[in-house]
């Protein structure tokens, strides 16, 4: 609680503030202390909004003296306390206006007043100085004003999607251009075999068809897809339509992940002009797109004869343990059943590491791993 002081508040104080509190035309009161009491210096009847009669106050203010004003606004019982002390007013002036302030405000009712404001120069004294002081300070760090706009985005794009998928990453629908329902229209036609897809770079949210043309050889497809940023692709053979989702290793993280969310807006909004896909393959290159590679996309079973069953060879995708060295192919459910059927004979990698290195003394290093095999079947 702050202390006070004894100085008293003169009669004319006392009745000019239960007036202007009864409905008078009095914005506000400059109130002094002279001679060990409150007294009012100047009184200011209100002619005009409330801004401007506050900006007049600064011209009643004093550099080196302090006072106090007591500004009314429109209602009732919505009185400001102003303190007013310049830098050079003296310390002792400084101490005893800081300690009457609550002596004024017991006097008067300290339920007349809203706000109590300090005020060091007559630039305070302003309508906009006092609004921007209320305004919100914002004390975040560039860094933390990012990260606070990209968790805002994140919830502005998870009430915006409609997600039915229960877990895991989710995916964005991003629709075709002009540009790429065209070369999608002429693929369909038969009019060319080979169509590219990227998503439009400006900020539209759209994928864009770049290229089309008639290819007549699979050795064609490295030379002509991209090694540096992700692509969609078109492309059919064998009277087969594949829809690759191409993203090289020297792709940029950011772009991995807009392309890898948004690769299933080709095959779905394709639907839509006719398209229908019978394959989806993901690569890293686009000389992984072999012949077998295709045939075992097609047939599964020919997998275990045209990829060797070495452990570095085989990718995860989204339909089980694919073959097809650097690429994986994520297909229709019943695809991965037929997968599950297969049964690889070849021995596990694990059990060429049997008697490697082995003495024939039978002395053991002390400091070598045990090797722990697997029964035969267990993987």
């Amino acid at each position: 609680m702050s202390s006070q002081t004894a100085i008293p508040v003169s009669v004319q104080l006392t009745e000019s503030f239960k007036s202007a509190e009864n409905g008078n035309n009095i914005r506000f009161i400059q109130v002094s202390i002279v001679n060990e009491e409150l007294v009012i210096s100047n009184v200011f009847n209100a002619t005009g909004s409330v801004s401007a009669d506050f900006n007049r106050m600064s011209s009643f203010a004093q550099e080196g003296k302090a006072c106090y004003f007591l500004f009314k606004k429109d209602a009732s019982k919505s009185w400001l306390i102003i303190t007013f002390v310049s830098p050079t007013t003296p310390v002792r002036d400084k101490m005893v206006y800081a300690a009457t302030k609550g002596t004024l405000k017991d006097k008067l009712g300290h339920q007349h007043f809203i706000e109590e404001v300090h005020a060091n120069n007559t630039e305070e004294l302003t309508w906009a100085f006092y609004e921007g002081s209320h305004q919100p300070v914002n004390a975040l760090s560039h860094q933390e004003q990012q990260f606070r706009e990209m968790i805002k985005q994140e919830e502005q794009e998870r009430t915006d999607r409609k997600s039915g998928a229960k877990s895991g990453y989710h995916s964005v629908n991003m629709a075709l251009s002009s540009s790429a329902a065209d070369l999608i229209a002429n693929f369909i036609a038969s009019q060319i075999n080979f169509v590219e897809l990227a998503i439009d770079s400006t900020g539209k949210r759209a994928i864009n068809g770049t290229a089309g043309r008639q290819v007549n050889s699979l050795s064609e497809l490295a030379t002509i897809t991209t090694k540096t940023e992700p692509r969609y692709y078109l492309f059919k053979h064998t009277g087969k339509t594949y829809f690759i989702y191409l993203c090289p290793d020297a792709s940029p993280a950011n772009l991995r992940m807009v392309y890898s969310t948004t690769k299933a807006s080709v095959p779905e909004n394709g639907r839509n002009l006719g398209l229908l896909v019978d394959f989806r393959l993901e690569v890293r290159d686009g000389s992984d797109l072999t012949a077998d590679y295709l045939r075992s996309a097609v047939n599964p079973s020919l997998a275990a004869v045209s990829t060797p069953a070495v452990a570095n060879t085989n990718i995860r995708g989204r339909g089980g343990l694919q073959p097809g060295g650097r690429g994986a192919s994520w297909q229709s459910s019943e695809t991965t059943a037929a997968k599950n059927v297969n049964k690889v004979d070849t021995p596990h990698p694990i059990y060429s590491l049997i008697n490697q290195g082995e003495s024939n003394n039978n002395t053991r290093n002390p400091n070598s791993k045990k090797v722990v095999i697997p029964p035969q079947g267990a993987w």
